[in-house]
């Protein structure tokens, strides 16, 4: 029951900024903004995205304690780049899948969340995008965030400039979305 609320919050969030729910991962989940068609506002959708799953997950947690449950933990990594789309598999099982260094960024920056306590991690490349996108949305998006020193991320061989909006500070800036 809990996976399945999650999963609510998750494709509403991803529906409601234009992006695609690629699929499901337990209890994660990966999505794709610019396919089939680029919108010109895909990072800024992203963006958006991640804020409204951190204000959905804030809400959900205010339930929980009021009910004395367990919190539940955001951790989203969002990049920006060229991605790699097709049909993966055997002659017994096919399923679409989006494969390329932008996904392996994107679950890198995820997982970093994790370590350095954070709810949303945003590629400087996600976070330039944005910017160049709509300055002034893109702005009122990133409230919160901080810039980290560039991270070394696994597989990578140059090091990755990082946003953080830290897990306790989860705004609501930009809860509703803005675009």
């Amino acid at each position: 029951a809990l996976l399945r609320e999650f999963h609510g919050h998750a494709a509403r969030a991803v529906f409601d900024t234009g992006g695609t729910l690629t699929k499901f991962t337990g209890d994660g989940f990966m999505a794709t903004f610019g396919l089939p068609n680029t919108s010109g506002r895909d990072a800024l959708n992203a963006l958006s995205c991640a804020r409204l799953l951190a204000a959905a997950v804030d809400s959900f947690n205010a339930w929980r304690d009021i009910a004395g449950l367990p919190r539940a933990r955001l951790a989203v990594g969002v990049h920006y780049g060229s991605l790699l789309i097709g049909a993966l598999g055997s002659d017994k099982r096919t399923e679409i899948a989006v494969v390329g260094d932008t996904v392996n960024v994107a679950s890198r920056l995820e997982r970093l969340c994790r370590t350095a306590d954070g709810a949303v991690a945003a590629s400087e490349a996600l976070v330039a995008a944005a910017q160049a996108e709509d300055a002034e949305v893109a702005a009122r998006l990133l409230e919160g965030f901080r810039p980290l020193p560039p991270r070394r991320l696994r597989g990578r061989v140059a090091p990755v400039g990082v946003h953080l909006l830290p897990a306790a500070a989860r705004a609501t800036a930009a809860a509703d979305n803005p675009l």
